[in-house]
């Protein structure tokens, strides 16, 4: 009896060891782990939120699942099912990696091509910038898109597709607003209002020219050209610097621009402080008349008055004049040698309709 006891008693602690001793660790549910962690490191929660909300959410399932079965006896642990469940859900994480993967070369695609974008607007605006001279603020805003667009490309390296994003936003601000001071700045240049007048006044002016075999000059203002015309011909070309703000019509004193509209030499000045000079007779009736009706709208403070003093004058061509028509010495030079008083000057914004500069503003 006895033996038969410590038997039954060796038989019973050995059952108890068995059936308290730890499941085994399941492969699938390891891998299933590092699926996860694989899926969260790619992104999932931005490329596919809800995608990896259901993944997540099979996943808990699965380890309460398999929980709940390592607690049963030992006899009675079904784990085969659990194990089918986590390589469904292995096959399911390995597909939303692809998924991901698609989806951020989709992503890059996307900002490069925005990037592309705003560097081909940007690439125009350098370019017309170096043709005038009302450009600073320009350059600024160009400068700081720049210096955002190579934030963008390094958060793009990094895999930080959000702050790329909200860099390029900014850097796109940046170049709508030097977009928008440069489509102001050249209202006027691709109206064809003002084009036709500017052209009426050169042709007339070339026509006269022609017909009293007289010399004539014009002066564009966006090609910084001043031509000098005999008999209707050109007869020389010389470029020019102008005022501050070159691009617009000059309105009133201390405005920094140059005027627009026939004028003639009224007074050669042999020595002067910008070497020699060729006094205008600015403002004329036109502009008198101009000034007149702005100051009686109020567009011009009832302090300022119209301004004078409008030269063509030497000192060369780079620096920025105060409204005048600067030339280089030796050019001022023969000008001043072939010109007399009365000569007549006709001042456009610009002859040519088709140039770069307005190509490219068009294309903004």
């Amino acid at each position: 009896m006895e033996v038969r006891a410590t038997k039954v008693t060796f038989v019973l602690l050995l059952i108890a060891t068995i059936a308290c001793r730890e499941a085994p660790v399941l492969p699938e549910a390891e891998a299933a782990k590092k699926v996860e962690q694989r899926l969260w490191e790619a992104g999932a929660s931005i490329f596919i939120p809800m995608e990896y909300e259901i993944f997540r959410n099979s996943l808990r399932i699965a380890r309460i699942r398999e929980i709940h079965e390592k607690n049963r006896f030992f006899l009675f642990r079904k784990l085969d099912g659990i194990k089918a469940e986590y390589q469904r859900i292995l096959a399911q994480g390995e597909k939303l990696l692809q998924i991901i993967e698609e989806r951020r070369e989709e992503k890059e695609t996307a900002l490069f091509s925005s990037l592309q974008e705003v560097e081909n607007l940007l690439s125009r605006l350098r370019v017309i910038c170096l043709s005038i001279n009302e450009s600073q603020r320009i350059r600024q805003r160009i400068t700081g898109a720049e210096v955002l667009i190579a934030v963008a490309q390094q958060k793009i390296a990094k895999k930080k597709y959000q702050e790329a994003e909200q860099s390029l936003f900014l850097a796109r601000q940046q170049a709508a607003s030097a977009r928008q001071i440069v489509i102001r700045l050249f209202e006027r240049y691709v109206d064809e209002n003002y084009l036709n007048l500017w052209q009426k006044l050169a042709q007339e002016t070339i026509t006269d020219s022609k017909r009293e075999k007289s010399l004539a000059i014009i002066v564009d203002k966006l090609e910084r050209k001043l031509i000098l015309y005999s008999g209707g011909e050109i007869k020389s070309i010389y470029n020019v610097g102008l005022g501050r703000f070159s691009l617009a019509d000059k309105i009133h004193a201390g405005d920094e621009a140059t005027p627009e509209g026939k004028y003639k030499i009224i007074k050669k000045i042999p020595t002067s402080k910008y070497y020699k000079a060729l006094l205008l007779n600015y403002p004329n009736e036109d502009d008198w008349r101009r000034f007149a009706e702005m100051k009686k709208r109020g567009l011009i403070p009832p302090q300022v008055g119209i301004g004078g003093l409008i030269e063509i004058h030497g000192g060369g061509q780079d620096g920025l004049t105060h409204g005048c028509i600067a030339m280089e010495n030796e050019a001022i030079d023969e000008l001043f040698r072939i010109v007399e008083v009365g000569t007549p000057v006709t001042i456009v914004g610009t002859l040519k309709r088709d140039s770069l500069i307005l190509k490219l503003v068009k294309e903004l």
